[in-house]
């Protein structure tokens, strides 16, 4: 399913946790270059999640914001996992 920010307006979502994969690249090279996302999180914020911001290379940092989501239930969260492609594979 994709989702969209703005979801929430005609869906019930506030059991729902969105995670945001953001490794600054794509297909044609560095997002910045080919298609400037901004300021993510005040996008999705701008829609009303509760958005959190984590290393995603980081596995306790994913854990620890999954577990901060279920607690969160007035709405939906997002979490914005900055990653690096490839880190810690051998």
């Amino acid at each position: 399913m994709v989702l969209t920010p703005s979801a929430d307006t005609w869906i019930d979502v506030e059991n729902l946790t969105a995670i945001i994969d953001r490794n600054n690249i794509q297909i044609d090279g560095p997002t910045e270059k080919v298609m400037p996302l901004d300021d993510l999180k005040a996008k999705w914020e701008a829609f009303g999640w509760h958005v959190v911001e984590i290393d995603g290379n980081d596995i306790d940092a994913v854990i620890d914001a999954c577990e901060m989501a279920k607690a969160i239930v007035e709405k939906p969260v997002c979490i914005i996992a900055h990653t690096v492609p490839g880190k810690g594979v051998d």
